[in-house]
């Protein structure tokens, strides 16, 4: 799929705080190094070669890790996708050990039946930590373009496995949340949801007709992605009030629901094509939440979202 920006796309912009302020988006990354570790901190996981994939261009090799439920063979009916990208600093194993492990991410996808990749980030020149870099710059070159990248980890995925194209969604931690957003603008025809855990959203033109359901999960501790937002990072509710006028929903139909004697809540916006959800952690900080919310894990809370949602 080519990528680039037709001249005639209509789009739509959330409100920049810090380009006017002249900070690259490397710097903005930057300030995430080591909330990945956060997340995964010293967990490995054995990855036989099957599970490792690669993506060539050029003299560029990029890896996704790919988990098919224990069930799946070749003549399986198709399944849904969850792209599932790691944080600023991580990589795909480690993160994949603990979200899918730790979490019960894949014991949930051998229940339902679905399929998760994990994309590897870049290492950009200059070296440095990998990192994701949201934004489709026209560039169809691994290398240089992640929203191409991620393309490519799709038509590869969709060539060698069997996939609902109905039901593929986009997901992560922090830059991967970020990345997940990204995805949403660039190919909201293609994601039929996108979202983020203990992530926030960099300001960018979204095509207006890509119109993906969104959830999210964010605690109002978190120091890393400040909840309300800063001078460099948009706030949280911000990001989903952009999301919903978006995708065309009234904000003066969101429902909240209270979890956990109140420490959780709910924020949801519905409609005929999207739903956006946000679920606010009162007192939690930069992390996978593993907190139970009406007695299930926010992992099997994802699924349940995505489980009915259709292109």
């Amino acid at each position: 799929m080519d990528q680039k920006t037709p001249p005639n796309r209509q789009v739509r912009s959330l409100p920049v705080t810090f380009y006017s302020m002249g900070v690259s988006l490397g710097l903005l990354l930057f300030l995430l190094q080591g909330c990945s570790r956060s997340v995964s901190p010293e967990l490995f996981e054995d990855t036989t070669i099957e599970d490792r994939r690669t993506i060539t261009q050029g003299e560029t090799t990029r890896e996704y890790l790919i988990r098919v439920p224990g069930s799946y063979n070749n003549q399986s009916e198709p399944r849904a996708l969850i792209i599932n990208m790691h944080g600023y600093g991580g990589d795909a194993m480690s993160y994949r050990a603990y979200v899918g492990e730790k979490t019960d991410l894949h014991l949930l996808a051998d229940q339902r039946e679905f399929i998760v990749a994990y994309p590897d980030a870049f290492i950009r020149k200059g070296g440095g930590e990998p990192y994701w870099q949201p934004g489709d710059n026209g560039e169809m070159d691994i290398a240089l373009n992640d929203v191409y990248f991620i393309d490519r980890v799709l038509n590869d995925i969709k060539a060698n496995y069997s996939i609902d194209e109905r039901r593929v969604f986009a997901f992560g931690f922090s830059n991967g949340g970020m990345m997940a957003y990204s995805l949403g603008c660039n190919s909201g025809d293609i994601f039929a949801a996108v979202g983020g855990m203990a992530t926030t959203m960099i300001p960018e033109e979204c095509n207006v007709s890509h119109t993906p359901s969104i959830i999210a999960f964010h605690g109002t501790d978190d120091t890393v992605l400040p909840y309300n937002g800063n001078a460099v990072w948009q706030a949280v509710p911000d990001v989903m009030r952009f999301w919903v006028d978006h995708n065309g929903l009234s904000r003066q139909d969101m429902e909240i629901t209270e979890f956990n004697n109140n420490t959780i809540q709910l924020e949801q916006y519905y409609g005929e094509q999207s739903t956006v959800s946000l679920y606010t952690f009162e007192g939690g900080e930069h992390v996978w939440f593993t907190e139970l919310i009406n007695g299930m894990s926010p992992s099997e809370v994802l699924w349940e979202f995505l489980e009915n949602i259709r292109l």
